[in-house]
């Protein structure tokens, strides 16, 4: 993860998977009883036990708000943020540091594409909230 200071630290990337229980949504997971099997196929690069934990529930609980809401505009709801503005803030800049690293120069390509994302994520960030419940 980038702090918020723009200095670089260490971070890691993970996969949570799709959620194969019940209809397949992550609107109906329930930690008492999805918790094992879900972290079953979750895919992360941590060495400490309790960073991978908090990695996973991290991932699980926007996974959760991104089908909850999936659902309800489904229904016919309107959209609400799931993320915060600090948070896509956050996101952007990393994406940033990675196209600016010594090792991206060779790949041109992926560089414009990440970093066209990274610019309209700052430009959705600034319509996004402060803080979501």
């Amino acid at each position: 993860k980038c702090g918020s200071s723009d200095q670089i630290t260490t971070g890691y990337a993970g996969k949570l998977g799709d959620f194969y229980l019940g209809s397949g949504s992550w609107a109906e997971y329930d930690p008492s009883t999805h918790r094992d099997r879900a972290k079953a196929k979750f895919i992360v690069s941590v060495e400490k036990e309790n960073e991978k934990e908090q990695m996973f529930d991290q991932m699980q609980t926007y996974a959760v708000k991104g089908d909850v809401e999936h659902d309800r505009v489904l229904s016919g709801a309107s959209a609400r943020s799931i993320t915060t503005k600090g948070d896509a803030t956050r996101l952007a800049a990393c994406m940033h540091a990675i196209c600016d690293s010594p090792g991206m120069t060779k790949y041109k390509e992926i560089v414009s594409r990440l970093r066209q994302y990274a610019i309209r994520i700052e430009s959705a960030a600034e319509t996004l909230p402060l803080s979501v419940h």
